[in-house]
Order: structure tokens, then sequence, then C-alpha cells
């Protein structure tokens, strides 16, 4: 049961990490009228 739990702690420990590193990586970009989404979406994308 101990291993259970301890490797359940790692997989979670590393999900954190996980999210926390792609949150810092995305920038918010805000549009204003359709042309900015279209090319905000299109810098996300590529």
């Amino acid at each position: 049961m101990h291993r259970k739990s301890r490797a359940l702690f790692l997989i979670a420990a590393a999900l954190l990490l996980l999210t926390a590193a792609f949150a810092d990586t995305a920038k918010a970009q805000e549009a204003g009228t359709w042309e900015e989404l279209e090319a905000a979406l299109a810098k996300a994308a590529a």
C-alpha cells in the first residue's frame, strides 16, 4: 500500500510541474477585431 501512495504522489507532482511549465509558456493575446483574432489563432497554431 505504501508503494502505491508513493507512486501516486510522484505522478501528481510530475503533473503539477508539467502544468506549471505550460502555464508559464502560454501567453494571452487580446484580439479586438476578427482579423486580429484570426492572426492570433494562426500565430498560436504555428
